[in-house]
């Protein structure tokens, strides 16, 4: 059976330039009372700062553990293109915890980045004016 009650990501850049992220999910269906997960905590599932926003989802340990957003925003300070600092960090998210995840990200050039396992599908991706935003919902869409 499904163990999640879905999570809804969120990214944007502004006419302006600035970067908002914003993460929402259901839980897990049974957990320990007083748990919580990677959603809430700025730098583990949502992180927005003057250079990146990022939203996450997947495994919300695995999540935790590596500070996923902090992690890829971090590699961006950098100096690394998005979309090489995300695959570098899924792929330690990886090696080290064994989960997997997705991540949506718009950086200070206005890319949108989107990285996903395997098994994490997309709900959409909407671009207007000169701003970029994605959606993610780990319950709905395709895998790609």
């Amino acid at each position: 059976g499904d163990n999640s009650g879905g999570t809804v990501g969120a990214v944007a850049r502004d006419h302006a330039g600035r970067f908002a992220a914003a993460t929402s999910t259901g839980g897990i269906v049974g957990k320990r009372p007083g748990r919580v997960g990677d959603s809430p905590i700025p730098g583990a599932g949502t992180w927005a700062d003057a250079r990146v926003a990022i939203s996450a989802t997947g495994d919300g340990e695995a999540i935790l553990r590596v500070a996923l957003a902090r992690d890829i925003a971090s590699r961006v300070a950098a100096g690394l293109p998005l979309r090489d600092a995300a695959i570098v960090a899924l792929r330690d998210l990886s090696r080290v915890t064994s989960g997997s995840a997705g991540i949506i990200a718009v950086d200070a050039a206005g890319v949108l980045g989107l990285q996903l396992s395997p098994t994490m599908p997309i709900a959409s991706i909407v671009r207007r004016g000169s701003g970029e935003s994605a959606i993610i919902a780990d319950s709905l869409g395709e895998p790609i």
